[in-house]
């Protein structure tokens, strides 16, 4: 018993209100009228008209999406930070162990978030 409150002593304390509350990867589902591919920092990552799981560390990088025909539609994706972000503020003032939770979630980006849906128009020929 003692050994299994040790273990999530730990879990907790390693781990971050961001990741606890929200994960490492945010759904996002990218409307579009044509089939296109979607991809992040020119990885694909999925199709449009479905839901995507995009890691929270690549919510910044360059969206792609392009469809065979039409042009192809860049943009950055606007962020704002979740609720845990909020949640590691009093961390910090907590001797020792406090900075680590917030360091977790602003070094990872695991404290931002993005709409869930996005619009997309490309144009096509």
């Amino acid at each position: 018993m003692k050994k299994n409150l040790i273990l999530f002593s730990i879990f907790v304390v390693m781990s971050s209100c961001s990741v606890m509350f929200h994960g490492t990867k945010q759904k996002v589902t990218f409307n579009c009228s044509k089939d296109a591919e979607v991809k992040v920092n020119m990885t694909v990552i999925g199709r449009t008209n479905r839901l995507i799981e995009i890691p929270r560390r690549d919510l910044d990088g360059l969206v792609r999406v392009s469809a065979p025909g039409c042009e192809t539609k860049e943009m950055m994706l606007k962020e704002s930070p979740t609720l845990g972000a909020w949640l590691d503020i009093p961390w910090i003032f907590v001797p020792y162990v406090g900075l680590l939770p917030a360091y977790i979630d602003y070094a990872n980006d695991f404290h931002v978030k993005v709409d869930e849906v996005i619009e997309v128009e490309l144009n096509c020929k």
